[in-house]
């Protein structure tokens, strides 16, 4: 059975309305037929008058059924309940209409034994409906079977020695009149209750098994939000708990030995951070299956990349604002010997937290790697890894000594990309953009800014971009020399008040952007591996020496 919980309701309230809308609009329809061939001949029948007065009645609760459905959030109890009432009934007047339509002459020319032409228009008509809600509504083998039964009630009645009307039975004796039409009934509604009930069972199961497959843990999978090359996110729920959560899997199909060592990893270095612009993780695990995932804070705010694409530069005191929270979360990761390694601006999200507007979240540790305290990174990974647009020089020459400078440096191109709303080296293509971090000096964001940028600011950002490790500061001294920087306030105000009017055109640039978003070249947006950089690189030295 569905679980009594508030979005397995919606889920069964809507079924139900559309299943009522459905076969109540098909009922209308047929009654309108009937209408057209009715109304030319006499009402003065009162069999005729019997029948139309019970075709209307059964279209009734089954419209009853849609327009209840469609209003305010009802208990299981009560849709439960209607629906079976609004079968029933209309069963029981489409069986009235049947055997109405009998009286007034509908035995079948040379059919005078067995189920009469009424009855055969009730049993179409109650096979129509049994098999619509199969379709239509979620529902257990068992319920679908009594309840199909039930809806026949009113049909074996007609046929009964009661109120049976034929004159022999299949077999042409008297001794029985009514023999044949309830072993005719009964075969043909047989049929009907098992196709009902299978469909059911089929398509129950079927749903149990896709709500399985996206049960990780005490989570359910609800809606794909994002992929990357380390896991797919879907937002969740939580069997029991009702704060909003955000899933991270990888699936089985990719889980290699690197790539689960990876994946651990990433969880591993997120959980052990505590400070408040890091993004939480709630639970951590894997489904039967051998699928990891972990659970983390589903985040109500759009990314700086999205950001700045929407709505152009920032202003430096709302730049220095959101820096000083990235250099804070960035700053605590180095203290207990991690480095983020890909610290960019679609990795930092803006969010709308207990009320306070640009509450940064840093995300996406999937690339995290420890270093001894000393500072020496570990060689625990050889690979090359990061996004051009913010990767440091030394990660370009040698990724296995990228340390927490990598990550400073990374910063100072996301403040010079917010206040100029470019990055720091753009380029045609990703060889183009590696050879400028490795050798081009980066021009004064004052003279790309729309803004006047404060001076301290500016040589900030410009010795985070420093090609040499050693002249770039920590992101602690990143965190004192901003709360240092002489810029106006950027009040919690300020930023209510900017996301109301904003927030609907940065939303409407993420849709666009994940549509738009295919593998390839993408330097604007930074999608592409560190390695094509390096292969270019090769291969242009190779060819120069075959030269």
């Amino acid at each position: 059975m569905i679980r009594d919980n508030e979005q397995s309701l919606a889920f069964l309230q809507r079924r139900i309305g559309q299943f009522g809308l459905v076969v109540g609009l098909f009922d209308v329809l047929a009654m309108i037929v009937r209408g057209m061939k009715w109304i030319p001949s006499s009402l003065a029948d009162v069999q005729d008058v019997v029948a139309w007065a019970a075709h209307v009645a059964a279209c009734v609760p089954l419209l009853a059924i849609w327009w209840i459905a469609r209003g305010r959030p009802r208990s299981l109890r009560f849709l439960r309940c209607l629906e079976a009432i609004g079968i029933l009934v209309s069963t029981l007047a489409l069986s009235a209409m049947g055997y109405a339509l009998t009286l007034s002459g509908g035995v079948t020319p040379g059919r005078e034994h067995g189920p009469t032409a009424g009855q055969y228009i009730v049993l179409l008509a109650l096979n129509y409906i049994v098999m619509a809600r199969a379709v239509f509504i979620p529902s257990s083998p068992r319920r679908t079977l009594w309840l199909t039964g039930v809806s026949a009630a009113g049909l074996f009645l007609s046929a009964s020695p009661l109120l049976n009307v034929a004159t022999h039975d299949v077999f042409g004796a008297k001794a029985s009149p009514y023999f044949g039409t309830m072993m005719g009934i009964f075969a043909w509604w047989l049929m009907t209750t098992c196709l009902a009930t299978l469909a059911t069972s089929t398509i129950y199961g079927l749903r149990l098994q896709v709500r399985e497959a996206l049960q990780c843990g005490e989570y359910t999978l609800e809606e794909k939000i994002g992929e990357g090359g380390m896991g797919v996110v879907y937002r969740a729920r939580h069997g029991m708990l009702r704060r909003p959560t955000a899933v991270k899997l990888l699936p089985a199909s990719a889980s290699t030995a690197p790539r689960i060592a990876r994946f651990e990893d990433e969880v591993q270095h997120t959980a052990r951070l505590s400070h408040p612009n890091t993004v939480t993780i709630f639970d951590y695990g894997r489904t039967p299956e051998g699928i990891f995932y972990y659970a983390m804070e589903l985040l109500d705010g759009e990314t700086v990349q999205d950001t700045i694409d929407a709505t152009g530069p920032m202003p430096p005191e709302r730049v220095a604002k959101i820096l000083m929270q990235i250099a804070g979360a960035l700053d605590e990761a180095h203290s207990v010997g991690s480095v983020h390694r890909d610290v960019k601006p679609s990795n930092v999200v803006l969010c709308n937290q207990g009320g306070l507007f640009d509450f940064v979240k840093v995300l996406d540790f999937g690339l995290a790697e420890s270093f001894e305290r000393e500072g020496k990174p570990s060689q625990s990974h050889l690979g090359i890894v990061g996004t051009p647009l913010y990767l440091a020089p030394e990660g370009v020459l040698n990724p296995a000594v990228v340390g927490p400078p990598a990550d400073v440096y990374a910063l100072g191109g996301i403040g010079y990309f917010m206040l100029t709303g470019e990055p720091v080296f753009p380029g045609k293509s990703i060889l183009e953009i590696g050879s400028r971090h490795l050798h081009a000096v980066a021009r004064r964001p004052s003279e790309r800014s729309p803004f006047p940028v404060p001076e301290a600011l500016e040589n900030l950002l410009l010795r985070c971009l420093a090609k040499a490790e050693e002249e770039r500061p920590t992101a602690a001294s990143v965190v004192r020399e901003l709360a240092s920087v002489a810029v106006q306030a950027w009040s919690a105000g300020d930023a209510a008040a900017w996301w109301q009017e904003h927030r609907t055109r940065v939303h409407a640039q993420r849709k666009q952007s994940d549509a738009n978003l295919t593998p390839g070249l993408t330097v604007r947006r930074g999608q592409l591996s560190t390695a094509s950089i390096v292969r270019g690189h090769l291969e242009r030295t190779s060819n120069q020496r075959k030269s």
